[in-house]
């Protein structure tokens, strides 16, 4: 019977990690942190996605529900979102939702979310949004 390689650990914050890893806060493993456009919602297309705090609450992001805003061409490069990102509610009931963004969407991001553009040098962005649905990424 072969036996198991069994890696050390050591305890954190957020409980036993391998040796080899470290706890980092989310804003270290960034290239840039920033707030959201300001703008009202539309249902029809005047523009790009407009995604909002009720459009992350799910577990996922249903891209066919999530409605429209109208933003000037010089405005739209700041706020779009890319791949990788992670957006989270910084105000409300709904404080600390987060999503990760999955999919290239023509999309920008609202006022009330915090987008986190992660630095893939740094960490995989997939790994840091299923941590930060976690009880322990979200507490931190």
């Amino acid at each position: 019977m072969a036996s198991k390689v069994v890696p050390q650990t050591k305890p954190t914050i957020v409980g036993r990690i391998p040796e080899s890893w470290e706890v980092k806060q989310l804003r270290d493993l960034c290239t840039n942190v920033s707030y959201g456009y300001t703008a009202s919602a539309d249902a029809e297309p005047v523009g790009p996605k407009f995604l909002r705090i009720t459009d992350i609450v799910p577990y996922f992001i249903d891209w066919k529900t999530v409605p429209f805003c109208k933003i000037k061409n010089s405005d739209k490069e700041r706020y779009t979102l890319k791949k990788g990102d992670i957006v989270i509610a910084r105000t409300g009931a709904n404080t600390g939702a987060n999503s990760a963004i999955r999919l290239e969407k023509d999309a920008v991001f609202a006022s009330y979310l915090i987008r986190f553009r992660m630095d893939p040098k740094k960490a995989d962005p997939f790994f840091v949004g299923y941590i930060l649905k976690l009880r322990c990424g979200r507490i931190l």
